[in-house]
């Protein structure tokens, strides 16, 4: 992620300096419980759903003209 979107993913938010990965979780029946307490969706959102495009562009497409 630094190399394409220059953001260090390992800086302490709080005092800047190197922070190590210690664990990954990816046994879903632990995530999702944890995502939960932290307030984001435990579930991902499927791939096949639809969603709506961004006001912005709603509000862009409809200033096009015809």
């Amino acid at each position: 992620m630094r190399r394409a979107l220059n953001l260090e993913v390992l800086a302490c938010p709080r005092c800047g300096s190197r922070m190590r990965l210690v664990a990954m979780i990816k046994d879903p029946r632990t995530v999702a419980p944890i995502l939960t307490h932290l307030g984001l969706p435990g579930q991902p959102a499927r791939a096949d759903a639809a969603q709506a495009p961004p006001a912005a562009a709603a509000n862009l497409s409809a200033q096009t003209p015809a």
